[in-house]
């Protein structure tokens, strides 16, 4: 934040990234402090994250408190870490369990983009990223039989909402919105500023983007898209590229920090809900940009999961999406590709 420049991470997975449930919270550590200018800034952890916000001070005052409840109560709707949510209860087979608004948004918006992206993006890939490890408390379990019966457990037409209450077709799928909760949460609070009378603003979520009107050096946002390095394991990132947005949402979902591996093998953790299989494909990271975060979010998982040639005409049949892809080519070295519209936006690294 200091040099302006907004660090887009992939963290499409991360609702809540760690395995011990007592970093899952948010925390009461949040903290405002003025910027030069008219601009606030909030910070603080959440969805075993961290999350920044600044923004223009115009209107009625922003309480932490106030992000803080949001914060909460979506992590009591959509997180699978926390047993007590409305998630959690539904793949527990809680009859008593009544949706909200979090769970019936983000269950619109995944049902959308299942059918855009032909299933490519599915939230009842549950027990398949249970069987390969990426669950909280879960161990890799490789089965090929097992694979096969899990795929018969996950098809968005298995589920259905009638008055608040979701029903499965089957008591063992498991509802997992992983790769679409965080760039919600985004949403929600955006939503939130703009009810306060804030127009330009920096909502930031575990990497998640959405960008209004100017910063506090009056210009577009810039945001800063990641080399695709395992080693660079969230510390001293290195910039791939810089994209100057604003009034827009960006998202960028990757296969080269979270992974597991199987003689010799690297498998990301993106789901192929056909297959049934983690993705081992050349495509290393996709960014997303749109108007909705949590639209960016799925798409982004969505086109990682298809693969590099797919996902390409995918983005280039949906104008409503630009995309940077970085993917390795057939000589081992890193290229890249951007939709047309993609390059007024991108700015040199200074």
């Amino acid at each position: 934040m200091k040099n302006t420049i907004i660090l887009l991470m992939f963290t499409t997975i991360c609702f809540a990234c760690s395995n011990n449930s007592t970093e899952n919270k948010t925390t009461n550590k949040d903290t405002v402090v003025a910027l030069s200018g008219q601009y606030g800034y909030i910070e603080g952890n959440t969805q075993g994250s961290t999350y920044h916000i600044k923004y223009k001070i115009n209107g009625d005052s922003i309480k932490i408190a106030d992000v803080t409840k949001i914060l909460i109560g979506i992590e009591m709707s959509l997180s699978i870490y926390n047993k007590s949510s409305i998630v959690s209860r539904i793949n527990n087979n809680d009859t008593t369990v009544i949706t909200d608004k979090y769970f019936e948004d983000v269950f619109a918006m995944a049902d959308s983009v299942y059918k855009i992206s032909n299933g490519m993006f599915d939230i009842t890939v549950g027990p398949l990223v249970k069987a390969w490890g990426f669950a909280p408390d879960e161990h890799k379990e490789l089965d090929s039989k097992k694979i096969i019966q899990l795929k018969n457990l996950v098809g968005f037409d298995k589920i259905k909402l009638e008055n608040h209450k979701l029903i499965k077709s089957n008591p063992k799928i498991l509802i997992d919105p992983n790769a679409i909760a965080q760039g919600y949460t985004v949403e929600v609070i955006s939503d939130f500023l703009l009810s306060k009378g804030v127009t330009d603003y920096m909502v930031e979520i575990g990497g998640e983007v959405k960008v209004k009107g100017l910063n506090d050096k009056g210009t577009a946002w810039n945001v800063g898209i990641d080399k695709p390095i395992s080693e660079n394991l969230n510390i001293d990132h290195e910039l791939q590229t810089v994209v100057s947005i604003t009034n827009n949402s960006i998202n960028t979902s990757g296969s080269y920090r979270k992974f597991i591996e199987e003689n010799g093998i690297k498998y990301s953790h993106e789901i192929n809900p056909k297959t049934g299989m983690a993705t081992h494909s050349n495509l290393l990271s996709v960014t997303v940009i749109t108007q909705n975060c949590a639209y960016a979010d799925a798409i982004a998982t969505a086109i990682m999961v298809m693969g590099l040639e797919n996902g390409k005409k995918f983005v280039q049949n949906h104008k409503e999406i630009e995309a940077y892809f970085i993917f390795v080519n057939k000589k081992g070295a890193f290229e890249t590709w951007n939709t047309d519209g993609l390059n007024s936006m991108i700015k040199p690294i200074e």
